[in-house]
């Protein structure tokens, strides 16, 4: 494939496939041809690289290692002239951060000589070949992500400088790359959590390659779903097709279900838990934490996130409820640079409002503070037209409170060990040294009722008790959940992918007991604590104290002599290993459990003369993990 530019700045031909497979070898060849104008020494062409997945990928190109990937290499005509090739970083505010891989995406080719009109610059990147070998250094491969509904593509840019003044102007030299899926691995069914007998309800099939990228062209031969009573074996009918990859379906008893497909195929199935009884609430799951290229740090190395698309994601792949993009900022100035500005403020609430359904799918504006106590996510219960712009803040969570009172929004931290950001070049080694605890002395129970224990971006932040396993790897000692639980913190749990590649949902998720899917329901439901916090997979938990459901607060005057009986049901799409109950941070009750459905019941006789709170834990054989939010009992 070539595209010509042929003017006073001369030609720049490539020869590069149009479509490469995710994870597949790549590599190309490009011929700059000297126009008019010639090519004076110090003259100069800059190739950009485009990213493929953020602060993934430590090595868009490089010119140091003749036998590793992504090497890069330039010659003039028969080495009768030289150039000199050097790799340089794209402009971004963070560039003072300690080894930001991200911005190392701009490959420079500089003449050692004047070149006149008709003579060329050869340059090569990739593949397996080198001067003079074939076969001998490992293949250039192409990023792993191919998740948007009109395409993921690669997008060069070449410029050129033709006198060495500084000054360079575009050609039109590289045509678009589309990063393709691979061939199909997975299906996944999607299903409300709980339903009402006799209640249609839809079913999503989303069928997926070993990266989990969507296949949205699949055609599946008529597979038949089968609904199961998880009890009694008992099939309660079959899934009717709308298309092919939705269906509609109703139960006609209550009970634990699950939804398979009832079809041989090579595919790896992953089915979905429905419970059916006729309740007050339902079950909506969504991600809170996710961010789009409207967050400076994400444009810097956008791979293609812009909003919307991060939406049709959420709605189209990871087939969720509910969604928070809360892009990120220092504090709120005209540094578009750093931080969120008036026009992205409107921009946000306006794609926001765009994409709310209500029934259907339900969006939450908001941002995400870098504050010196940590960073925090603060969601706005409706839109930002109602939301004022917050001008000049330091950079303070308190501000926050202080601006908005306690109605309208929530402020949700999480609790990895930056913080007070990297906006400048002295704090980039902050680490574990920034942590300060009296950050964190001032609380707003109205506010701030949620916490984040998990999320794909940095791991679980429960206690100090296990392997983080992701990004944090290890944290501030006393900086977890059940630490703040025990300092007295009233959080429900939250999960969330943390995503900045345009993938909410892929991840964690966050369940919501709610009794419609509206702004307004979802919103009261995350307020009132009544979440479920998983790693990925929908694991519907149900439990009392007593009656009081997750969320609840219950006083007492003197000490608390009454049994508490902690009743817990659980489904799960996939097989439990565990269900354990924590009180004040300690496991009280662990119990074995063999299949996907668990109704366990454990009474607490201990006299209580401290404040306590309760939560469930669940694990899964797959190594994926549940959380289903505190009840507290309090001394008035």
């Amino acid at each position: 494939m070539s595209n010509n530019h042929i003017d006073y700045y001369g030609s720049f031909n490539v020869d590069m496939p149009s479509k490469v497979e995710v994870d597949g070898p790549f590599y190309w060849k490009a011929v700059y041809v000297v126009g008019e104008g010639g090519f004076k020494k110090s003259g100069s062409l800059k190739i950009v690289f485009p990213p493929y997945q953020h602060e993934t990928k430590r090595e868009y190109v490089q010119i140091y290692d003749y036998w590793s990937p992504c090497f890069a290499w330039a010659v003039c005509d028969g080495e009768k002239k030289a150039v000199e090739v050097t790799i340089e970083k794209i402009d971004t505010a963070f560039l003072h951060v300690k080894n930001w891989p991200d911005s190392n995406r701009i490959l420079r080719i500089t003449a050692k000589a004047d070149l006149k009109k008709g003579e060329r610059i050869y340059i090569n990147y990739g593949g397996i070949d080198r001067p003079w070998i074939k076969g001998a250094a490992p293949a250039t491969r192409v990023g792993t992500m191919s998740h948007k509904t009109d395409g993921t593509f690669l997008k060069y840019k070449v410029k050129v400088d033709v006198d060495g003044s500084g000054r360079f102007i575009e050609l039109n030299g590289f045509p678009p790359v589309e990063i393709t899926p691979g061939r199909a691995e997975s299906i996944s069914i999607v299903a409300p959590g709980i339903v009402n007998v006799g209640e249609e309800f839809k079913i999503r099939l989303v069928v997926k390659d070993r990266f989990n990228n969507p296949i949205f062209d699949y055609h599946l031969d008529d597979p038949k779903l089968v609904i199961r009573n998880m009890k009694n074996g008992k099939i309660a009918g079959m899934a009717h097709i709308s298309d092919n990859l939705t269906y509609r379906a109703c139960i006609g008893e209550e009970g634990p279900y699950e939804i398979t497909i009832d079809k041989d195929m090579d595919l790896h199935k992953e089915k979905a838990a429905v419970l059916c009884k006729n309740i007050a609430y339902k079950i909506f799951w969504g991600d809170l934490h996710s961010h789009s290229n409207l967050s400076p740090n994400i444009r810097d190395n956008d791979g293609g996130t812009d909003t919307n698309s991060c939406y049709e994601y959420a709605k189209e792949v990871s087939c969720i409820d509910f969604v928070c993009i809360p892009e990120q900022t220092f504090r709120f100035d005209d540094d578009p640079a750093l931080n969120i500005t008036r026009e992205t403020w409107h921009s946000i609430g306006r794609f926001a409002d765009q994409n709310y359904n209500p029934g259907k799918f339900v969006t939450f504006p908001g941002f995400e503070l870098h504050s010196k106590r940590g960073d925090t996510v603060v969601l706005f219960s409706s839109s930002l037209l109602n939301v004022p712009y917050p001008e000049k803040w330091v950079g303070d969570v308190s501000q926050v409170w202080d601006f908005y009172g306690n109605s309208g929004y929530m402020t949700i931290p999480h609790l990895h060990r930056y913080c007070g950001g990297r906006m400048k070049k002295d704090q980039q080694e902050m680490k574990f040294g920034g942590f300060r605890f009296e950050n964190w002395d001032r609380k707003n129970e109205y506010t701030e009722r949620l916490v984040e224990i998990f999320s794909s971006q940095w791991g679980r932040f429960e206690d100090n008790e296990h392997p983080m396993l992701l990004k944090a790897r290890s944290n501030v000692e006393g900086n977890t959940t059940t630490a703040f639980l025990n300092r007295g913190r009233l959080w429900g749990f939250t999960s969330s992918s943390d995503d900045h590649d345009g993938r909410p949902g892929y991840g964690g998720v966050t369940g919501v007991y709610a009794k419609a899917l509206t702004r307004e329901d979802i919103f009261s439901g995350l307020y009132n604590r009544r979440c479920i916090a998983s790693t990925n997979p929908r694991i519907i938990i149900c439990y009392f104290i007593n009656d009081h459901m997750m969320g609840d607060i219950v006083t007492f005057d003197e000490n608390y002599s009454v049994f508490r009986c902690v009743e817990v049901t659980v489904v799960s799409p996939q097989d439990i290993e565990t269900i354990e109950i924590i009180r004040n941070g300690e496991v009280i009750y662990s119990k074995s459990i063999n299949g996907m459905i668990a109704e366990k019941e454990f009474k607490d006789k201990d006299v209580l003369d401290e404040n306590t709170y309760y939560y469930v834990r669940v694990k899964l054989r797959n190594g994926h993990m549940a959380w289903a939010s505190p009840i507290w009992f309090l001394r008035k």
